[in-house]
């Protein structure tokens, strides 16, 4: 525009010229003026007037260039900035964090995907609208505030989402997005979703408050013990007697926590690997019924595992396996009526495949578990109501059934409760991939059977 005007200036300023002489020329003419001069006039009037119409030419395509040159780079300009505005567009949404930036009316003017996925209602979308109807809580509509008046602040919240409830941690910054280039008009608002690690610092909180409490009990009634003997044990036998059996039952209580919480740690932790072997179910089951002879003889309980013979040919975690039905069974004999039958069945479950799932399941004839706890009884430390679960000597450490789901999960399976309320109880281990889909092609020739060790065909009818 600066070029133009000079430009068509100098045009008119050079047809002025012409048209001066060419009038001269005209005035000439009846003067009697010479007509070498006329014909100077004139030919110097049309060389003026040829010369403006070509510089009036050049100086148009001169112009049309210059808008034409502009108008591409105006459209360059606009192709870069959508391409800019694209790019900042899709580089928000990728960002599984919900963002939205606030102009300094409080209008929502750019929101990712993951901010329209937590905060949109309905179809509208969430830019042009006023931040204070799309903010659940007072507190982000105060946080956004403060930072458009220059103030950053963060702030945690709790936000409904559906049926449950998400906790963020909410970050507001000054931010412009208004044409004032030299102050903030708005702000930025960032929401990062810490559900699960609130869950696991309140997990680790209660692991430590409760492991705190279930080793105080045994400390303490050790130490009583012990100032007990220390006081009166030289004076009644009885008393010495009764506070050695005390001592000594609280340390294996102790050892046994102990030896809970190790083999938890262990499970939980992100360097735990299962080994996979072959190996056979009736050297699991010789071992497992070897530990529990004594408590079942102690209640009166018979103890009977029913294995199918194609678990001689197991892929699993030995050691694993063993513990999962060590606390199975742990269970059922603690809290199984006395002169019942724990019943410990292995086999398969009903699937096809190439290979198949191994199932054993731990049945007991028992209290039970009332149907509203046992949903929980997995959770670590967690026990059924001792005013339900009998006397104290029956209750475990509380963490049995959870380090049998870490276990189980370990090997990929899945682990299943069925209970009926002074009736008895059934637990499931699920374990897919666990034995091939056939049989072995040649069993090994008349091999020792094990007397222990009954399969389904031979097994003794549940009390």
């Amino acid at each position: 525009m600066t070029t133009e005007r000079p430009t068509r200036r100098l045009v008119w300023a050079w047809l002025g010229v012409a048209l001066a002489l060419l009038a001269a020329a005209w005035v000439a003419v009846p003067m009697g003026a010479p007509s070498a001069l006329v014909a100077a006039l004139a030919s110097l009037a049309a060389l003026t007037a040829a010369v403006t119409a070509a510089w009036g030419l050049h100086a148009s395509a001169a112009e049309r260039a210059a808008r034409e040159a502009r108008a591409r780079a105006d459209e360059t300009s606009q192709r870069q900035a959508r391409t800019r505005s694209d790019a900042l567009r899709a580089l928000l949404d990728a960002v599984d964090e919900p963002i939205v930036g606030v102009d300094g009316a409080g209008t929502v003017v750019i929101a990712n995907r993951a901010a329209v996925s937590l905060l949109a209602t309905g179809s509208r979308p969430l830019e042009g609208r006023p931040v204070e109807d799309l903010l659940p809580q007072p507190e982000l509509v105060s946080l956004v505030a403060n930072a458009a008046s220059g103030r950053a602040g963060r702030d945690t919240v709790r936000i409904a989402d559906g049926d449950s409830v998400r906790i963020f941690e909410a970050f507001a910054a000054p931010a412009r997005f208004g044409p004032e280039p030299d102050r903030a008009t708005g702000a930025a608002l960032a929401l990062r979703d810490v559900t699960e690690h609130a869950a696991t610092v309140q997990l680790k909180t209660d692991f430590v408050a409760n492991a705190s409490h279930e080793l105080r009990t045994p400390l303490a009634s050790i130490r009583t013990a012990l100032d007990t003997l220390r006081e009166f044990g030289d004076e009644d036998p009885s008393i010495r007697e009764r506070m050695v059996h005390l001592a000594a039952s609280n340390a294996a209580r102790l050892e046994e926590l102990v030896a809970d919480l190790l083999d938890l740690s262990r499970l939980e932790s992100p360097e735990a690997r299962a080994a996979i072997e072959r190996c056979a179910a009736s050297e699991i089951v010789r071992a497992l019924r070897a530990d529990f002879e004594p408590a079942c003889a102690r209640r009166n309980l018979a103890l009977s595992f029913e294995v199918d013979p194609a678990l001689e040919a197991l892929d699993t975690d030995p050691r694993l396996l063993t513990l999962i039905l060590r606390n199975l069974i742990d269970n059922a004999v603690k809290f199984a009526h006395e002169g019942t039958t724990v019943r410990v069945v292995a086999g398969f479950a009903p699937d096809g495949g190439a290979r198949r799932t191994a199932r054993f399941e731990v049945i007991d004839r028992g209290i039970g578990i009332p149907l509203a706890q046992q949903q929980r009884v997995f959770e670590r430390f967690y026990q059924v109501d001792a005013a339900r679960s009998g006397r104290r000597e029956r209750r475990g450490t509380g963490l049995g059934l959870a380090i049998v789901k870490h276990a189980v999960r370990a090997l990929g399976g899945s682990v299943s409760l069925r209970s009926v309320w002074g009736q008895g109880t059934t637990v499931t281990v699920d374990l897919p991939g666990a034995a091939p889909n056939s049989e072995p092609p040649s069993p090994p020739p008349t091999p020792a059977r094990d007397p222990s060790v009954t399969t389904r065909a031979d097994a003794p009818p549940r009390p």
